[in-house]
């Protein structure tokens, strides 16, 4: 097996025995939250996997670095358990391949990496519902935490199929919608947010992230009728033409 299989498979495991363990032991967690929460892990876990399964760019390799931090979480609130000790441990194995040598050769080597800013967004974009859920942590979330959390990974997947007019919301109607959910929840938590949204919004406007949704190749135009009187004789001889523009 590769080392990113070896690594997809790791980092998945991993943060689906911790994170689950959560929702399943915690009775504080309603449905709702606990759905907003797997929903953004789930969201961050399948990100990385792709990058490092498709792209093996730098930014999947630190996109799973981070999520290896986040299982700091469910491993400070589970008790001692088989899950406990399961998750912990491939947490460690995962850590352990993440950094090794070798992986720091065959990935983060892309031909072909996005711009910085642009991929310093989309990692922005993508950890946004997992912050929301954790302002949420021990309540009901609100519907709005839901709407914006469903609206982020619309625009990311917008965004990354090059639509300006979702740059434009990333610019403006997202980072406020974000700083406004901020607000209502606990500090360190909240504050993490609030830069998440700084962060969406200053990315947004760099020249780079621009560039990056602009088409690589132009949108073909339709073409045009030419009156035969205005086209050079030889061309109309060498499409079988005759000077009035009929098939000779």
């Amino acid at each position: 097996m590769e080392r990113p299989n070896l690594l997809s498979a790791l980092l998945t495991a991993a943060t689906s025995v911790l994170w689950l363990g959560v929702v399943v032991a915690s009775e504080k967690l309603v449905a709702s939250e606990a759905l907003l929460l797997v929903a953004g892990v789930a969201v961050l876990t399948l990100t990385a996997v792709a990058g490092l399964l498709f792209t093996q760019a730098l930014w999947a390799q630190r996109l799973s670095f981070g999520l290896i931090g986040l299982t700091l979480v469910p491993v400070g609130l589970l008790e001692r358990s088989p899950a406990w000790w399961i998750g912990a441990g491939l947490t460690i194995a995962t850590a352990y391949v993440l950094a090794s040598p070798t992986t720091a050769v065959r990935v983060g080597l892309s031909p072909s990496a996005p711009p910085r800013s642009a991929a310093l967004l989309m990692l922005s974009l993508v950890s946004t519902p997992t912050l929301i859920a954790l302002v949420n942590l021990g309540r009901t979330p609100p519907a709005a935490a839901f709407v914006v959390a469903a609206a982020t990974v619309l625009l990311a997947w917008l965004f990354g199929k090059v639509s300006l007019p979702a740059l434009w919301s990333l610019r403006t109607a997202l980072p406020l919608s974000i700083v406004g959910l901020a607000f209502d929840g606990p500090f360190p938590i909240s504050a993490l947010l609030l830069a998440n949204a700084a962060a969406i919004g200053w990315f947004a406007w760099q020249a780079e992230t621009h560039i990056a949704t602009v088409p690589l190749i132009p949108k073909r135009h339709h073409p045009k009728p030419v009156f035969a009187e205005f086209t050079p004789p030889e061309v109309l001889d060498s499409a079988g033409l005759d000077r009035k523009g009929r098939r000779a």
